[in-house]
């Protein structure tokens, strides 16, 4: 296994973060330059296989607070990316207030939700990070 990612495909890329991994697939987000919150992807790869799939930004995409990777490769070969789009920071400071969610399916090679809340929901900074399984993402959040 390769731990540069080198296998990545060579771009002009200002920034690269890995914001999220499972069950052995890495999601990062890649500015390009010129850099801009607007122009940037994500990149899915499996640092086993070498292989990747640029997922392209969502119109909402800049107005995310928090982008988590979704796999079960027990259940499909295709993965999902999740955007949680942020209202704010809750009251006490501790977590994250969501507002919309975004859902990608490398299945459908598309963005294909999103949906908004009337009234936001509160994660706390501990349980940012969704369980994923039978194909549904689960967040602890708490009341607003």
């Amino acid at each position: 296994m390769d731990p540069s990612l080198s296998f990545l495909p060579k771009r002009r890329r200002v920034q690269f973060y890995l914001l999220d991994c499972c069950n052995g697939l890495l999601l990062s987000r890649n500015w390009d330059q010129p850099y801009g919150v607007k122009n940037f992807d994500y990149v899915v790869c499996n640092p086993a296989t070498k292989k990747w799939v640029v997922v392209p930004a969502a119109v909402w995409s800049c107005e995310v607070r928090i982008t988590r990777l979704g796999f079960h490769p027990t259940v499909s070969s295709h993965f999902h990316v999740f955007e949680l789009a942020s209202a704010g920071a809750n009251m006490e400071g501790q977590g994250t207030r969501i507002q919309a969610v975004g859902i990608y399916s490398s299945k459908a090679g598309v963005w294909t939700h999103q949906v908004v809340w009337d009234s936001p929901i509160s994660i706390n900074r501990l349980f940012e990070k969704p369980i994923f399984q039978q194909d549904a993402a689960f967040i602890v959040s708490v009341m607003s």
